[in-house]
């Protein structure tokens, strides 16, 4: 078992490099400073034309900005680059609709539910986490036993 945040950040990176068919990140969000994460996805994907990556994000978290910009920014140029190889899809929690949905101001709107899930694959490998894809995250976080 890993039992530090950058334990598992590095296996996350390990993982990723490792991967020949299938990767797919199941997040809350990626920190919108996570460029080495993006990077290293980049390095896997040019490996192989049959790698296949699928990154399945919360809605509301992943799209909230904050100074200007969001964490789904930072996969734009991911997707464009590899249309082919790289799905982004976000989940929407359905009670977050009509006049909810259009007065509620961010952050408040993500109390009525968000994605939360933390599943990592590659290939046959599969890393259930309790840590975020969000490096200054790791730095304030130890595993407590």
């Amino acid at each position: 078992p890993l039992q530090e945040p950058r334990e598992f950040y590095e296996q996350l990176k390990t993982q990723i490099l490792a991967a020949k068919e299938r990767i797919f990140l199941s997040a809350l969000y990626i920190g919108p400073e996570e460029k080495e994460l993006i990077e290293t996805l980049k390095i896997s994907i040019k490996k192989s034309s049959k790698l296949k990556v699928h990154i399945l994000l919360d809605c509301l978290r992943a799209t909230r900005s904050d100074k200007s910009r969001n964490p789904a920014d930072l996969l734009v140029p991911l997707v464009k680059e590899f249309p082919d190889q790289v799905t982004v899809s976000f989940y929407h929690t359905p009670d977050l609709k009509g006049i909810l949905k259009k007065f509620l101001p961010s952050r408040f709107n993500e109390g009525i539910g968000l994605m939360h899930i933390k599943a990592y694959g590659f290939d046959d490998n599969l890393i259930l986490s309790q840590w975020k894809i969000i490096r200054y995250w790791h730095k304030r976080h130890t595993f407590e036993r």
